[in-house]
């Protein structure tokens, strides 16, 4: 299996909240919480890139 396809495996359960939805980022593919980007994989790298918020108490 390739890096595209585990990652697509691996979100295809999170495609099943209407909020969440498949887009591209600088023609990666990548994931959008209400249309902004939480989560995408560089190929060339083959990492797994991921948006960490700060929570603010």
């Amino acid at each position: 299996m390739s890096p595209e396809e585990l990652f697509w495996e691996l979100a295809e359960p999170m495609l099943a909240d209407p909020a969440i939805t498949r887009s591209t980022m600088m023609g990666l593919p990548c994931l959008r919480y209400d249309g902004r980007f939480f989560a995408c994989l560089d190929r060339r790298e083959q990492a797994l890139i991921v948006k960490l918020v700060t929570l603010m108490a």
